[in-house]
């Protein structure tokens, strides 16, 4: 498997402190699925934590900018990004639409399933339980073995959501947190 996690990352609530919220969106054409991540992080913690993630049975456009549109008022994401092929498509959105969307990086998409496979298994990265899809899918995806150059995802595995997952999370900071020094008095 290539997402190994385990009991210690999966929380039933998030602590109490404030968050900046991403969101990841995939359009996976090959399954007309849209998935939807959103990651959260904290100046005040050491974790990123995967509040929400769901499919929508469509590659419409209009429902994936409804959706969005619905979830960045209730959550007020510092990033969307999104994951298509098409940049004039993207450009379009950003065009008619008021919704800060950037493409995925053009960045090795192997290097950031790296990064991320590395804090999930330090337990960096916290899951609500309520993400069954999610990790359904992280249970599925292995490794391609006929490609011999590194690794990637075995393209028989369905994956949108582990990807918009791994977008969302590419955009948090967690890292930068400060640790408050707590006295003992």
């Amino acid at each position: 498997l290539i997402y190994r996690y385990s009991t210690k990352n999966l929380i039933p609530t998030l602590p109490v402190i404030p968050y900046t919220y991403c969101l990841g969106i995939v359009v996976d054409h090959n399954t007309e699925i849209t998935a939807f991540s959103i990651a959260a992080y904290s100046a005040q913690s050491r974790d990123a934590f995967i509040v929400e993630t769901r499919k929508v049975d469509s590659i419409d456009l209009y429902k994936t900018l409804e959706t969005t549109q619905n979830l960045h008022r209730d959550y007020k994401f510092s990033s969307i990004t999104y994951v298509d092929q098409s940049k004039k498509l993207l450009s379009e959105i950003r065009s008619r639409f008021s919704i800060p969307i950037d493409a995925a990086p053009e960045k090795d998409k192997t290097a950031l399933i790296k990064g991320f496979a590395a804090e999930l298994n330090q337990r960096n990265i916290k899951v609500f339980q309520e993400n069954a899809d999610l990790l359904r899918e992280w249970n599925s995806i292995i490794k391609d073995e006929k490609f011999t150059q590194g690794f990637r995802e075995d393209p028989r595995c369905h994956n949108a959501l582990a990807t918009a997952t791994l977008y969302a999370w590419y955009k948090c900071y967690n890292y930068n947190y400060e640790q408050v020094e707590t006295s003992e008095d």
